[in-house]
């Protein structure tokens, strides 16, 4: 069984580089569970510009196998939760919720919770915990 990660979508990528408190109080949180950090590499194309602004974002990202690529059998999964959830604009949504699904047990950080949370629930073995970067993380044993 894969590690677990604290999976990160654009909103949550940007809300770390900008240093938004809770955000990095996330990132404490799941560095002292010995979580390791995920990011889809399409989440990178929602984040970054090519302009000068972009260092903030590289500065944030650790080293070591971080972005997770989209392989055919995420593509696929990502696929069918857009499908099942009759909304054409949720593709990158997808695609970060079909790779959390990939470690079980993760915690996907997003500023879109809501939108995150439907299709989660079209994969519910994969036991994924969607929070919002405007949540307080709670230290518990999970």
């Amino acid at each position: 069984m894969a590690a677990r990660r604290l999976i990160l979508d654009s909103g949550a990528l940007s809300a770390l580089a900008k240093g938004e408190p809770r955000m990095i109080a996330w990132a404490y949180l799941a560095t002292q569970r010995q979580m390791l950090y995920g990011i889809p590499a399409p989440v990178l194309t929602e984040t970054l510009t090519g302009q000068p602004a972009d260092a903030r974002v590289h500065r944030v990202i650790p080293a070591g196998d971080v972005v997770l690529d989209t392989t055919a059998a995420v593509a696929r999964e990502a696929g069918r939760l857009r499908y099942r959830s009759r909304r054409r604009n949720v593709t990158v949504d997808a695609i970060v919720v079909a790779t959390a699904a990939e470690y079980p047990g993760s915690i996907v950080m997003t500023s879109d919770p809501d939108d995150l949370q439907q299709l989660a629930n079209d994969v519910p073995d994969a036991h994924l915990a969607i929070r919002s970067v405007n949540d307080t993380p709670r230290r518990s044993n999970r």
